[in-house]
């Protein structure tokens, strides 16, 4: 008999916390596998995390509880016997003001002379959050916080959610510090006070940690796609398939970079980590809520499932009730602005990625034929955004050459089928 762990998932790249909204089945349950189990708050979608095997669930946190991405929030054990053994976790209210960070995270806080305040996690402070704020440029050289650590008089105990085993019977290793505040800004003049929504808030800080982290670069061509549109055009006649230009986009960009593979990677403080699988992300703007959901292992997949696969993901979001695994483990991002005469957009790289497409519109618009006379064709704007700690121009230049002529072509040509 087993016990395994069940930790929350990396769903949107902003998120360094979510928030447990609901519990789908009773402390104790008898579950199947791929049963919802518990619905947690991102900062962009509500998911539903599901059970991977059977057996029966104890819950490791509580419903209102802000948890860390990665955090143990349910065991699963084979027999009611063996989870009997497992101790149910205390409930805990967060007191509104105050800072939660473990005690790693406050000691090296203090030796890089980081305020806690200002590093702006909604959940439990950790040790990686600090390393973060330090490879930001935010510490001072080894210098103490003012005031140091918390006396004993000052700090009070925060429950932890359980890394597995048994929970703790007295609270340990969390502390609450009183918050102190960052000087703000002052407004320009008369104005309307709007709050942050968690939506804002985690994007601010996808953006500014991404341009303090990564050094962008940008490499933009135009593209004609006549193939390509036409191609669409026979497929709705023959076919009766509905399939639209970013899933063929999708489709060459998970080629591109079988072909290139370290815009398949990340580098990430001193090393680099180029990934195994071809995880392509694309962005979903639903209600004015930015997602990503992911399609795993793309460069595998014919044009056809691709396509079958990217509606999917839209309706689970639509529904407002994407899967966990939907939304994580995105290598490469796809950024599609659809809208007439978008010509170029500048997109941000995304958390643990090295690089980002940005798709604009596609117009028709006057092109010299080999004659030079005029002619009338389709074209697409494509921006490459990459890290250049990680790729050069010439690199970027290259992949965004494939790109172009990959959308020249029928995207059922032979060149194009998946290994």
């Amino acid at each position: 008999m087993a016990v395994s762990e069940i930790v929350i998932p990396q769903t949107d790249v902003n998120d360094t916390t979510v928030l447990i909204s609901k519990w789908l089945v009773a402390d104790g349950a008898q579950v199947k596998a791929g049963e919802a189990l518990v619905a947690f708050e991102a900062s962009k979608a509500s998911v539903e995390l599901e059970s991977p095997g059977a057996g029966f669930v104890r819950h490791r946190a509580s419903k209102g509880a802000t948890v860390p991405v990665g955090a143990v929030v349910a065991l699963l054990a084979d027999s009611a016997a063996e989870l009997e053994t497992q101790a149910a976790p205390a409930a805990a209210a967060t007191p509104a003001g105050d800072i939660r960070a473990s005690k790693k995270a406050q000691e090296l806080a203090a030796q890089h002379g980081i305020d806690l305040a200002t590093l702006g996690v909604t959940g439990i402070i950790t040790e990686k959050h600090v390393q973060q704020a330090i490879a930001d440029g935010r510490g001072k050289g080894g210098a103490p916080a003012a005031g140091g650590l918390p006396t004993a008089d000052q700090v009070k105990p925060w429950p932890v959610v359980s890394q597995g085993g048994a929970a703790p019977s007295t609270p340990s290793g969390v502390f609450i510090m009183p918050m102190s505040a960052p000087a703000a800004e002052e407004p320009a003049g008369p104005s309307r006070a709007i709050a942050v929504t968690r939506v804002q808030a985690a994007v601010a800080r996808q953006v500014q940690h991404s341009l303090q982290t990564r050094a962008h670069a940008f490499v933009i061509g135009r593209y004609e796609v006549d193939a390509t549109m036409k191609a669409l055009e026979k497929l709705l006649e023959r076919e009766k398939r509905m399939i639209g230009f970013a899933d063929v986009v999708v489709f060459h960009t998970a080629r591109c970079l079988r072909e290139f593979p370290r815009f398949n990677s990340a580098m990430l403080g001193d090393t680099i980590h180029e990934y195994e699988q071809v995880n392509v992300s694309f962005t979903v703007d639903i209600n004015g809520r930015l997602y990503t959901p992911v399609i795993h292992d793309a460069d595998k997949l014919t044009l056809a499932e691709i396509s079958a696969k990217m509606m999917a993901r839209k309706m689970e979001i639509m529904r407002g009730a994407p899967q966990a695994a939907s939304l994580a483990g995105g290598t490469f991002t796809i950024s599609v602005l659809d809208q007439p005469s978008l010509l170029w957009q500048l997109p941000i790289i995304n958390r643990a990625q090295g690089a980002i497409l940005g798709v604009g519109a596609r117009m028709r618009e006057f092109v010299p034929a080999d004659d030079n006379t005029p002619r009338i064709a389709h074209t697409a704007g494509l921006c490459l955004s990459y890290d250049h700690r990680l790729l050069n121009g010439a690199d970027a230049a290259r992949f965004l050459s494939s790109m172009g002529e990959r959308l020249a072509n029928d995207p059922e040509t032979p060149k194009t089928d998946p290994v």
